[in-house]
């Protein structure tokens, strides 16, 4: 995997946000269709993407491999998660934007962003792997996001519809998977053909939808405030970086560190700004770093994974 291919695989995929960006700012494409695109992309394109990755042959030890991912990404999302809340209070963020500014800083985009950047540049192979991280993004969104998004100091939040929220069709699609991969057993040539075209209409959809959601941002507001350089400084550099000298550490397979990284060094999880919004938790603060991460990666994630080769 060359840098160039890095960079030219998010020059597209910024190319398909911008014509997102453009269709919501000229009212072409409103909220309302990217709520309806953003449900059909979890509930069916990104799961039969996932179903269809179900093929690829894992080797020996593979579960022992799909858990020590899992681990790790959680490990480093939440450790950076409570690094970052400190640092929010030291610079005297209020409570909401301080809780906005750990999550952001710590929680990348796997299933928009990271997803057709995982199967574009390591093919199916990728999509695995990139499926594992998402796993550990769906406990990280119940654990961390919804949980602590959802409730005031003092109250506590609603931890029966949380647990109920993490049965969904991406982790379900994720968990076939992990079974089709240890049994042996295939989706049927049919089956087969309906994931391999569903998903395919992942990538476009998906950058539209991340477009739409920048659109409802102050482009001036975005580039004025410090706090918001310091998340995207953790969230598409520091965070990939650390997680790069770990697998180093770890000695894993190179290629698979590579993806994990570029995971890793993914502009901040949508769902936070969605979360923010739903609990009117410094709402607009969450939307202005989503924006900056994604301006931003076009330059970060190449310099990222430049680095991330000559570390591993």
């Amino acid at each position: 995997m060359s840098v160039g291919a890095v960079f030219y695989q998010t020059a597209l995929l910024s190319s398909m946000i911008l014509l997102g960006y453009i269709l919501s700012k000229t009212g072409y494409f409103t909220a309302e269709h990217s709520s309806f695109i953003s449900r059909l992309l979890l509930d069916l394109c990104i799961p039969a993407m996932i179903l269809s990755a179900g093929s690829t042959d894992l080797g020996e030890g593979g579960l022992a491999s799909a858990a020590a991912v899992v681990a790790l990404f959680l490990a480093v999302m939440f450790f950076f998660t409570f690094f970052c809340g400190m640092l929010g209070r030291l610079l005297k963020l209020d409570s909401d934007e301080a809780l906005v500014f750990s999550r952001s800083a710590s929680y990348p985009n796997n299933g928009f962003m990271g997803l057709p950047l995982a199967t574009a540049l390591f093919g199916t192979q990728g999509t695995v792997w990139c499926a594992f991280t998402m796993l550990a993004g769906n406990i990280y969104l119940f654990s961390m996001v919804l949980q602590s998004f959802s409730r005031r100091e003092g109250e506590k939040g609603d931890l029966r519809s949380h647990l109920l929220s993490l049965i969904t069709p991406l982790n379900i699609s994720s968990v076939v998977m992990l079974v089709m991969m240890f049994t042996g057993w295939k989706l049927p040539a049919f089956a087969k053909a309906f994931c391999d075209s569903m998903g395919g209409c992942t990538t476009p959809l998906a950058m539209m939808v991340v477009g739409s959601l920048l659109a409802s941002s102050p482009l001036l507001e975005t580039l004025k405030r410090p706090s918001l350089y310091l998340i995207t400084l953790f969230r598409n550099i520091i965070t990939p970086l650390t997680l790069a000298f770990l697998l180093k550490a770890l000695g894993w397979n190179r290629e698979m560190d590579l993806c994990l990284v570029l995971m890793m060094g993914c502009s901040i999880a949508s769902t936070v700004s969605i979360v923010a919004n739903r609990y009117q938790r410094a709402p607009a603060f969450a939307s202005q770093a989503l924006l900056q991460t994604n301006l931003l990666l076009p330059l970060s994630l190449p310099l990222v994974m430049s680095l991330a080769q000559q570390i591993l």
